[in-house]
């Protein structure tokens, strides 16, 4: 009877499990690309670097990265990963100083 129980956890657990997130995102002159995949972030264009202190908050439908480059918190925000949207889709970029800069992104799935 245990294994049973257990068994069944079990499957109840993978079906729940979060799907996979392979998403390439895009600004308006291409000077700012970012890939996500899994919980793996690259950006490539005007910052070559491969991000590995990130924050994900999971927003029901899209999602929210946070990570820091060069000194400036940078916010990735997807409205919905399974319909993007460049009105609801955007990076903002936050000085030191405290000003910020937000871009529309062009995601798509890879």
């Amino acid at each position: 009877m245990k294994l049973l129980t257990f068994t069944l956890l079990l499957t109840n657990l993978s079906v729940f499990a979060a799907p996979v997130m392979k998403v390439e995102c895009k600004t308006a002159r291409e000077n700012f690309i970012v890939k996500i995949k899994d919980n793996n972030l690259t950006i490539d264009g005007r910052y070559p670097a491969q991000t590995m202190a990130q924050r994900t908050r999971d927003l029901g439908k899209g999602v929210e990265k946070i990570f820091y480059l060069s000194g400036e918190k940078h916010t990735i925000h997807i409205g919905d990963k399974n319909k993007f949207s460049e009105l609801n889709d955007f990076i903002a970029i936050k000085s030191r100083k405290g000003h910020e800069v937000t871009f529309p992104l062009n995601c798509q799935n890879l």
